[in-house]
């Protein structure tokens, strides 16, 4: 008669049990040949059941709650020496949900936006981008000013400098002494004319009424250009500057324009 194999113990076996909280690795297994065990890429001890087995020489799984760059995690399946290696803390023959927020707090770090600078000569803020969802610790990682819980469109210009040159309506006192409006400009460009004031994000039409273009105050013009060229109701000299020409509020009519042409052109 054949004699049967002696069985044991298996300890680590390279399978698995699937249960409602996920895939977990089987930590021993009773009854089995050392043929078995081998092909199961376990250990075998001859003669020994699970229960037998220190935890010397069969540890268990366990979860491992650990930090990844200034994040808490926690991992499920995990042996005490790979724990160690993360600078975990191990939980045997335990699950991740199984914990409480007191062994392992892996509660979502909030988010924000983070304002990234540099300084200028003169000690002022120079915008270099914002981005958003970021924790406060890859912020700072970055060198950014945090806000949390919200985002670079959300952020005053004096939180974070946009990168964006911001555009408004001017307001400008024409070489006729009339006040005139020009929408969708820069700052930059409104105080090159004479006598400007600026109103950000702002449009002609919705101006404060202390401002003197609120109103009927805006001016129109005819734009007398080169060559003949002529453009009516204007109410911007910014047209009438793409096209070299001299912008007028004392007249209505290109008819009315000094023309270096005898026929005007009328441009649309």
């Amino acid at each position: 008669c054949p004699v049967p194999a002696p069985v044991g113990s298996c300890c680590h076996p390279k399978i698995s049990y699937v249960n409602e909280s996920g895939v977990f690795p089987v930590q021993c297994l009773d009854s089995l040949t050392e043929y078995k065990c081998d092909l199961l890429q376990g250990t075998w001890s001859e003669s020994h059941s699970c229960d037998d087995l220190t935890e010397a020489q069969c540890s268990p799984y366990g979860a491992c709650c650990y930090d990844d760059n200034g994040t808490a995690k926690c991992a499920n399946g995990m042996l005490k020496s790979n724990c160690t290696k993360l600078s975990g803390t191990f939980f045997a023959d335990r699950q991740c949900g199984e914990l409480s927020n007191t062994e392992c707090d892996t509660t979502p770090e909030p988010e924000g936006a983070c304002c990234l600078t540099a300084t200028a000569n003169d000690g002022s803020r120079l915008p270099v981008r914002c981005v958003d969802a970021r924790t406060q610790i890859q912020c700072n990682t970055l060198g950014g000013t945090w806000y949390k819980n919200q985002a670079c469109k959300e952020l005053t210009t004096e939180q974070c400098p946009s990168l964006d040159n911001p555009t408004g309506a001017c307001c400008s006192l024409t070489l006729y002494r009339e006040y005139t409006c020009t929408d969708n400009i820069t700052k930059e460009m409104c105080s090159s004319f004479k006598t400007s004031e600026f109103y950000e994000n702002l449009s002609c039409l919705n101006l404060p009424e202390n401002s003197p273009c609120y109103g009927n105050n805006i001016s129109l013009g005819v734009c007398c250009g080169p060559y003949g060229g002529c453009l009516e109701s204007v109410t911007t000299p910014t047209e009438c500057i793409k096209m070299e020409g001299i912008w007028r509020t004392d007249i209505v009519s290109c008819d009315d324009c000094l023309q270096e042409s005898p026929t005007p052109i009328i441009l649309r």
